[in-house]
């Protein structure tokens, strides 16, 4: 618009948005046989890029996402490796249509397999040996934007066309029904079952090689995610019972036989998985995460020394092996990977936190008497008191925990880029507030005598006795002593005559 792009501060303000957003953001990791797949964005990408890393070698490109289009449109929704790390199964999406095609990366050579899957939307993607499960819609028309039904799982083997895929589950009873499979042990296959956009999905669960679906738990009762299979039972990650979560131990013989192996607690569970023959709960505690660690028959192991306070993202890992990978991310740092080893914590992959700044977490009294938690941000040597951007969010059971970029990034930088403008929207804000003089009223301020003529959120226009105009920044009308000569109807008027 012509009017914004002839405004001063505008240039200011883009370069500012810019270098905010500039930053190298890492995360979405997989890890299978000592094979590290992860995502990365320079700052300015459209797409994050996919690269490998294979023990502990260098690094290497193995899929970007850019090069598949033209505009940048093309996007990977889903990606998975191969139990063996020798495969990359991923869905692209293009213009953000959920409709999506998988296609399969070999991880040494960089190519794709012939094959590609259609009819996809919605679905996961879970290996067994040389194979892989995934949600398709048979025969859906993807012109159009209609309501998709039918949703069925489907097995696909590497190095096979589509056509040859075989059927495992379909519900012709209610296809409205959406479905989702994994896998766990290499002997089960477990489907999620989730109707429109709930979450309290339902559960059904069979032998790998065939057999007959036993229904868990319908859909409608509660969240259930399973987190691994141990000894005839399923450990699941659940609410029922439980609104700020807990884990639970399953019969499969008789799923009514279930018995609690990570109890609810005050603080709520945002979402655990298994790792190093443990149980990882992530756990919200004063708007950050805590990620504890659990054994399989509910003895708390302790807590994972982490680089804090932060945000947990994606984890990969296997069940009983010791090597876990996971996003973190910090007010001073970026989306980065760390590596868990069965006993410590290490920088994987990512940036490292940035220096200068200053993090404190305080607690203030509302006024009905709960405390309510916050973090301060500022950078070293600022000086108190100062103009200070308040952020918080409440709703739809969303937790604004630590982030980088455009909310931690962006306040510093907008702080130190536009502090003179900052502090007279602070000011404008005051005076508006608490009206110290008003249109029309003849003031004195920082020895300017004249009739406010306007007042706006950053400035104040005075017409001077000898009819100047002057506009005053609001921090030094705010900053000073303020007389309004013209407050009160009837004034005291001192008056010294001289008589000889």
């Amino acid at each position: 618009l012509p009017y914004l792009e002839g405004l001063p501060e505008r240039s200011l303000l883009h370069g500012a948005m810019q270098r905010t957003f500039d930053v190298p953001r890492t995360g979405g990791p997989l890890l299978r046989n000592a094979v590290a797949v992860y995502a990365r964005n320079d700052g300015l990408q459209d797409q994050p890029v996919y690269f490998v890393r294979e023990g502990e070698g260098p690094e290497r490109m193995l899929l970007d996402p850019n090069t598949l289009s033209d505009d940048g449109a093309v996007a990977v929704v889903t990606a998975s490796l191969s139990p063996d790390g020798t495969y990359f199964a991923y869905s692209v999406a293009e213009a953000g249509s959920d409709w999506q095609v998988i296609r399969i990366r070999d991880v040494a050579t960089g190519e794709d397999l012939p094959e590609q899957l259609v009819e996809v939307k919605f679905s996961g993607i879970s290996w067994h040996e040389d194979a892989f499960f995934y949600s398709r819609f048979p025969g859906a028309d993807r012109s159009g934007i209609g309501w998709s039904t039918g949703m069925s799982i489907y097995r696909h083997v590497l190095g096979t066309d589509q056509a040859a895929d075989t059927l495992e589950f379909s519900n012709e009873d209610e296809p409205e029904l959406g479905y989702y499979a994994s896998v766990f042990d290499g002997r089960l296959l477990v489907l999620g079952e989730w109707s429109g956009t709930s979450t309290k999905n339902g559960l059904l669960v069979r032998d790998l090689d065939g057999g007959d679906w036993t229904r868990i738990r319908r859909v409608g009762e509660a969240t259930y995610t399973v987190l691994r299979h141990d000894d005839g039972h399923l450990l699941v990650l659940t609410d029922h019972a439980a609104p700020n979560g807990c884990v639970v131990r399953i019969d499969l013989e008789d799923p009514s036989l279930v018995r609690t192996v990570v109890p609810e607690e005050e603080e709520p569970v945002e979402t655990a998985f298994a790792a190093d023959g443990a149980l990882f709960i992530v756990r919200l505690v004063d708007a950050a995460h805590v990620v504890e660690r659990w054994s399989l028959d509910g003895t708390r192991l302790g807590d994972i020394d982490l680089p804090g306070p932060g945000a947990f993202f994606e984890a990969s890992g296997r069940p009983d092996e010791p090597h876990v990978l996971f996003s973190w991310q910090t007010f001073t740092q970026p989306s980065t990977i760390y590596r868990w080893d069965g006993s410590e914590l290490e920088h994987f992959a990512g940036a490292e936190p940035r220096v200068g700044f200053n993090v404190t977490r305080e607690t203030a009294t509302s006024a009905d008497g709960t405390p309510v938690g916050m973090f301060i941000l500022r950078a070293e040597g600022t000086e108190l008191p100062a103009p200070t951007i308040v952020y918080g969010y409440g709703g739809f059971n969303i937790n604004v925990t630590p982030l980088f970029a455009v909310l931690g990034g962006a306040s510093f930088i907008l702080a130190f880029a536009m502090q003179e403008t900052l502090g007279n929207l602070f000011a404008g804000v005051m005076i508006m507030v608490n009206k110290p003089f008003d249109v029309g009223d003849l003031i004195d301020s920082n020895g300017i005598l004249g009739e406010v003529q306007a007042v706006s959120i950053v400035s104040t226009t005075i017409r001077t006795l000898d009819n100047r105009i002057v506009i005053m920044p609001n921090a030094s009308v705010w900053g000073g002593i303020i007389t309004n000569v013209t407050f009160s109807p009837v004034r005291r008027v001192d008056m010294v005559f001289g008589i000889s």
